[in-house]
């Protein structure tokens, strides 16, 4: 796969005299199709250790370019992921922009088209496949899908490898079209975020404490159409039961059956499906854990999308890493048998066997059954 961006201009900058637009997040239109997801929580988790003055402050000081149609509608060309993460802390929050283009066409189709001639949108998927037709940009930036490559070239940046440019559109997913052409192992964007970010045990259990399991499941079964909830739920499910208490509260709130439902609704999600797998491979390798993925049906659904990303490696990664645990007990072994799991595994196998990683889950799950 080649991904070839498009020329570009420049955005322009905010000038000092420029009165800034105080906006509705939700009410902003994404110019792109895909966030990573590691700097979404990163930017979340910031803004809530922020007081609300701070966090106005610091938006006001960051203003979002923005594209203004004939019908007073916003687009965002910058600052998705910031805003992202602002948006799933507080639905009702507001940002500042700056008006960098303003168009008279009212139709969304005119815009967009408008806003491709400058380079100013970036329409390939989670998965880098694309140009995609502008009908399939998101409407809002809840529905965003996750690229990894993304994620890493956040955390390339964080590290000093490479260097911010705020003012060259999709900087950071035009280093990921780079990235995406070298032979990588299969990561995910949770392998981006920092040890702090993830292995914070007190701030798990305060999660916990709070009924985030449960609200996680209520937000699961809501939004049942929604594939940027499904992953997101799916991901953060992984990082609560990381530890024993997270891990009992998650099976207790009936976390197994529905992940695996958001898995059934979005198998051709290569994010969800990845996501979701994960977190069989991680609660099923104890007794309860198992006994509930088995009862919701997660042979069948694994195996579903495994044939489904038969390509992705890091789909199979996670699936093979699945069925081996849920294959330890006699009810699960019996239940992957009758889903069809050997057939499916030996297909991952032949298509990955250049992916250690795979190869070692695959050959785990061939033991285990």
């Amino acid at each position: 796969m080649s991904l070839q961006l498009p020329p570009f201009e420049p955005l322009p900058a905010p000038k000092k005299e420029l009165q800034l637009i105080e906006v509705a997040v939700a009410s902003l239109h994404p110019t792109q199709m895909c966030v990573g997801l590691a700097e979404v929580l990163h930017r979340r988790e910031d803004f809530a250790a922020d007081s609300i003055e701070k966090r106005r402050k610091y938006l006001k000081n960051k203003p979002v370019p923005l594209v203004l149609s004939g019908l007073g509608e916003y687009w965002m060309v910058d600052r998705h992921h910031r805003l992202r993460g602002l948006l799933e802390l507080d639905p009702a929050a507001t940002a500042w922009g700056y008006v960098a283009l303003e168009l008279s066409c009212k139709q969304p189709e005119q815009v967009l088209a408008a806003m491709q001639q400058k380079g100013w949108l970036y329409l390939y998927n989670g998965r880098g496949l694309g140009p995609q037709p502008l009908s399939a940009l998101p409407s809002s930036l809840s529905g965003l899908q996750d690229d990894p490559f993304r994620s890493l070239v956040w955390k390339l940046k964080q590290e000093g490898v490479i260097e911010a440019a705020p003012l060259i559109p999709f900087h950071e997913f035009r280093w990921g079209a780079w990235l995406r052409r070298k032979s990588l192992p299969p990561f995910s964007s949770m392998q981006s975020l920092s040890y702090d970010d993830i292995e914070d045990q007190a701030a798990r259990a305060a999660c916990v404490s709070a009924g985030a399991p449960a609200a996680l499941v209520a937000a699961l079964r809501a939004q049942a159409f929604s594939p940027a909830v499904a992953e997101a739920a799916c991901w953060a499910v992984n990082i609560m039961a990381r530890d024993n208490e997270g891990w009992a509260a998650c099976v207790s709130a009936g976390a197994p059956a529905a992940m695996m439902a958001a898995l059934r609704a979005h198998v051709s999600s290569p994010v969800v499906a990845e996501h979701a797998c994960w977190a069989v491979g991680s609660m099923a390798a104890d007794s309860e854990g198992r006994a509930a993925f088995v009862s919701a049906g997660a042979p069948a659904a694994v195996v579903a999308a495994l044939r489904a990303h038969a390509s992705s490696p890091a789909v199979a990664n996670q699936a093979c890493w699945a069925v081996a645990n849920m294959a330890l007990g006699s009810e699960g072994k019996a239940a992957c048998v009758s889903a069809g799991v050997p057939e499916a595994i030996v297909a991952a196998l032949r298509a990955h066997a250049s992916s250690p990683a795979v190869v070692e889950h695959a050959c785990r799950a061939v033991v285990n059954m």
